[in-house]
């Protein structure tokens, strides 16, 4: 897989906060697991993105998403387009530089979505993205 560097690729955009729709019906999404190292430390952004779509949902974790054993506290951040999921490198941003490593991209089976949060499976195992009523920050976990 080629490397994305902010030589050639000139810019990544942000898109804001777009609604999750509910979804009942499993479908094979994409996602990309990467590690994000700034001025203020470091975190794990995981992005899920639906077949068709130009953007990924994104959140943000202090942990890494992989083989969890405890809970994860995660924040939806904005949506990043698709192009962002297979970024490594240097970046540059309105609050600061950092490196960005991907860590992991791939296919996930998507189960479904409803307003408790989304059901899908990584090859590692299920996965719960539970949500709150204030709809940023979530809960990662393991389906009890």
């Amino acid at each position: 897989m080629k490397k994305n560097t902010t030589q050639n690729k000139p810019k990544y955009y942000h898109y804001g906060y777009r609604y999750i729709k509910p979804q009942d019906e499993p479908e094979d999404w994409d996602y990309a697991i990467q590690m994000h190292k700034n001025q203020n430390g470091t975190h794990f952004d995981f992005r899920l993105a639906k077949p068709g779509h130009d953007y990924a949902y994104s959140w943000a974790s202090r942990k890494p998403p992989l083989n969890i054993t405890s809970p994860i506290l995660t924040r939806r951040t904005h949506d990043h387009t698709i192009e962002h999921m297979d970024f490594e490198g240097p970046l540059e941003t309105a609050r600061g530089t950092g490196t960005v490593q991907l860590l992991k991209r791939g296919k996930t089976k998507l189960h479904s979505i409803d307003d408790k949060g989304i059901k899908f499976k990584l090859d590692t195992g299920e996965f719960l993205l539970l949500t709150n009523v204030k709809g940023k920050k979530y809960i990662l976990t393991t389906p009890t």
